[in-house]
């Protein structure tokens, strides 16, 4: 009978990429994000995305979708606002943790794509994230934009239950 070896080989993790949405599952990721980044001496990046909605829009519309339309937020400094309040939740969990923040950043578009594509870009060794978030549907199986991130990130992702 053939053993399995006693020892894995790990890559290190030295850029962990945290999205959040401020929901009970994201809250739950930033610690195991903390707990990751101390054990690793890893840094941790904040990411909040948030998509537009248009009121003529049925549907989210990202600003990769879109050629050569141009939306204009009047005021930006409430959404703003709203989410630097949503990533301080994460914060204040890496923070009491000692584990450094590298960045903090927030992105409007298409959720999913676009933790994908700051994965790719910036070459991140991790992505930790809740298992759902706070979408309306209440479903038993991944949300949908975890499903999304799982599927196509560029590095492995650590779903948090």
């Amino acid at each position: 009978m053939k053993r399995m070896p006693t020892e894995f080989i790990f890559y290190p993790i030295k850029k962990i990429l945290l999205p959040t949405d401020g929901s009970e599952y994201s809250l739950k990721a930033s610690k195991y994000a903390a707990e990751i980044a101390k054990n690793h001496g890893s840094k941790v990046t904040i990411l909040h995305v948030m998509e537009l909605k248009l009121p003529a829009a049925k549907h989210p519309i990202s600003f990769h979708d879109l050629d050569s339309a141009i939306i204009a937020v009047e005021d930006e400094a409430p959404i703003k606002e709203r989410a630097k309040k949503v990533m301080e939740k994460s914060e204040e969990i890496l923070k009491s943790a000692n584990v450094p923040i590298e960045t903090e950043y927030i992105s409007f578009g298409k959720v999913d794509r676009i933790i994908v594509e700051t994965a790719e870009k910036e070459k991140f060794d991790l992505i930790v994230m809740g298992h759902k978030g706070l979408g309306g549907i209440k479903e038993v199986m991944l949300g949908s934009v975890t499903e999304g991130v799982s599927r196509n990130a560029p590095c492995p992702v650590l779903i948090v239950r």
